[in-house]
């Protein structure tokens, strides 16, 4: 592939539970099964993950290199590293936009220089890609030229075993259970998946319909405004704040949970709409950002107001052979997300350089 044999990586911080960082790793076993040499290097790194990734200090540039730098937030190492000799491919992953923040001036700030980051590293990039159609439309619009969508985030072969694996009886089996993953954010909109609960207690009678979120709490006035908002609506016992949760329980609750619904107002991509799938966990999620790219055309929803919301979803608790018919047109859309078509993709990519 024109010459170069390696292909590393960067990425400013890497985790364990952290999405981005699972596609990292998931890249760079593309990458390897494809013949490179590729190792990940970063700035913050999880004890657990030393010696798996190395810290960017450690990095030897050069021109020989191929570097995919992945961008989702501002960092320290931007200039360093947009002056280095290797090829730049930029990867895309989103950044949410700051009046999602207005509460939080420290994060607006974050996240208004991760922007100006992108800017800034456009003249020193090569090529770029990004996980979702709406995220390469952002890149067009601060003027990339042509970036290709390789949705390179989750192994689906990964998924498929944890699921074969996990617990079936964690939820109770009298009530409909529905689920959201996602980090205790505003604009992730937890409080409306309380609204809609309320609706449909409404629609069912209290004690029916059960809501449980799980994520870990990036915005603790919006978790105190959630807890007050499920206290003024009665709903203590209907809710189960999970908070930031295992890959196994988080599992668990995505093969017993019976809906999975998202209502954000941003979403770059959204892992745990796919791997809810992979689970056989049929979703209901408001078209926002990448969404469609990652859920395709069935199970999008349109409306707002959380009344609409939930009728729609009451008319799949009163008819589960139409949900089966929803989980059966998502798991079809699964096809596209296989290792074997992400590798060809990043084949013809890495080819193109």
């Amino acid at each position: 592939m024109k010459g170069f044999h390696t292909v590393h990586q960067f990425t400013p911080a890497i985790a364990t539970s952290d999405g981005v960082s699972q596609g990292v790793f998931y890249t760079q076993q593309l990458l390897r099964e494809l013949g490179f040499f590729s190792i990940v290097y970063a700035n913050h790194i999880d004890d657990a993950l030393k010696g798996r990734v190395l810290h960017i200090d450690e990095y030897h540039p050069s021109a020989n290199n191929v570097l995919f730098y992945h961008h989702a937030i501002s960092h320290k190492h931007h200039e360093l590293i947009m002056g280095f000799p290797d090829l730049r491919v930029l990867i895309y992953h989103n950044i949410t936009p700051s009046h999602f923040f207005k509460d939080s001036p420290h994060l607006q700030e974050i996240v208004d220089c991760g922007r100006a980051q992108l800017r800034t590293a456009l003249p020193h990039i090569t090529a770029s890609y990004a996980d979702s159609r709406y995220n390469a439309n952002e890149l067009v619009s601060v003027g990339y030229s042509n970036p290709v969508v390789i949705p390179a985030l989750v192994d689906m072969g990964r998924c498929l075993a944890r699921a074969e694996k996990a617990g079936t009886n964690c939820l109770p089996s009298d009530v409909f259970n529905l689920l959201f993953v996602g980090r205790i954010v505003s604009n992730k909109n937890q409080h409306q998946l309380v609204n809609v609960l309320y609706s449909l207690q409404e629609i069912f009678g209290k004690d029916r319909v059960k809501l449980h979120l799980i994520g870990k709490v990036s915005e603790p006035e919006y978790m105190d405004f959630i807890n007050a908002h499920i206290s003024t609506l009665g709903l203590a016992n209907m809710v189960n704040i999970v908070g930031l949760a295992s890959d196994e329980l988080l599992y668990d609750y995505m093969c017993c949970a019976d809906l999975f619904l998202g209502l954000s107002e941003h979403e770059g991509f959204c892992m745990p709409v796919l791997e809810s799938i992979c689970c056989g966990l049929p979703v209901l999620a408001y078209k926002a950002g990448g969404i469609e790219t990652t859920l395709g055309y069935a199970g999008l929803l349109s409306c707002k107001a959380s009344n609409a919301i939930a009728q729609i979803v009451a008319g799949y608790i009163k008819d589960p052979a139409k949900l089966e018919t929803l989980r059966q047109s998502q798991q079809k859309h699964l096809q596209q997300f296989s290792g074997a078509h992400l590798k060809q993709q990043l084949r013809e990519f890495l080819n193109g350089l």
